[in-house]
């Protein structure tokens, strides 16, 4: 008899051994449930390959886009010959009334590159410093301007557009390059502000005129000096990053024509890409403010 009592309460310790832990078990999944464990703050959460962020559509800082324009063609065939070897889309400006004016303007033309028209203008050091035959000047009013200019389109043929050469003076004459600009509209041209003045009302006028426009940022050659110029050349790849489009000018200078026959494939293999003046004045949009550039031309 107390062996069957013995029994029966061993049974129903265990039975309410069972009950007990059934109900912690309930407790403990309830409040797991309702408090989900959180991670230790030095775990990584994976995250599934398509809920990766998108990449950025910021341009990669190798996509640095820069043109190239060399001044004062038409002096000397030779120089011409050496830069139209170099397998990069270079434009030139051609000065009217040289020697070689038309001729550099044909070979230009011919290798497929862009011609311009170095347009002589005054600069403030006039008329100590002479721009040559075909100059605009400050006293003429709107018919000479025009006629001025007329007369210096047709002495260099294939002309794309128009930069200033010297001009320091009448490129800060709003009214005057108002004559001029309406001028290049009527014939489709584009001008670029060699920048030759920090003053230079060239930007504000393309745009109130709507001439497609750019303008100097970088002289390569203000100096005819070696190791500037390859410094210059050197510097335009610490851009990279800093700019999207550069536009560079030079001048058919023998340090030149070698710093561009050094540097223009270590550009290139930097993934620097050297375009047209077109295509650099269709990336920029018609017409932007110069900056703060240093006159360093006339």
């Amino acid at each position: 008899m107390a062996k069957r009592k013995r029994k029966k309460a061993t049974k129903n310790n265990h039975a309410r051994l069972g009950f007990c832990l059934f109900l912690l078990g309930l407790v403990v999944f309830i409040l797991w449930v309702a408090y989900p464990p959180v991670p230790y703050e030095g775990s990584e959460k994976k995250v599934p390959s398509e809920e990766k962020p998108p990449l950025s559509d910021a341009p990669s800082p190798r996509h640095l886009k820069i043109a190239i324009l060399i001044d004062d063609i038409g002096q000397d065939l030779k120089p011409l010959d050496e830069l139209l070897r170099l397998d990069a889309p270079i434009a030139f400006s051609v000065l009217p009334f040289c020697s070689h004016s038309i001729g550099a303007a044909r070979k230009i033309h011919k290798a497929g590159r862009e011609v311009l028209l170095h347009l002589p203008m005054e600069p403030l050091e006039y008329p100590e410093r002479d721009p040559g035959k075909g100059v605009l000047l400050i006293s003429m009013n709107e018919r000479e301007m025009r006629s001025q200019v007329e007369e210096d389109l047709r002495a260099v043929p294939f002309v794309r557009g128009v930069n200033n050469h010297m001009g320091s003076r009448l490129m800060q004459d709003r009214q005057k390059l108002k004559v001029l600009f309406r001028k290049l509209r009527e014939r489709g041209l584009y001008f670029i502000d060699s920048l030759t003045t920090a003053d230079s009302k060239a930007a504000e006028v393309a745009g109130e005129t709507g001439v497609p426009f750019a303008s100097r940022e970088v002289f390569i050659d203000h100096a005819r000096d070696r190791e500037m110029v390859f410094r210059n050349m050197k510097d335009l790849l610490k851009k990279k990053g800093q700019r999207q489009s550069l536009l560079v000018i030079g001048h058919p200078y023998p340090e030149t024509i070698q710093a561009l026959k050094t540097f223009l494939p270590r550009l290139q293999s930097a993934g620097v890409e050297v375009i047209s003046l077109s295509e650099l004045i269709t990336r920029n949009g018609n017409a932007r403010p110069p900056g703060h550039a240093r006159s360093q031309r006339g």
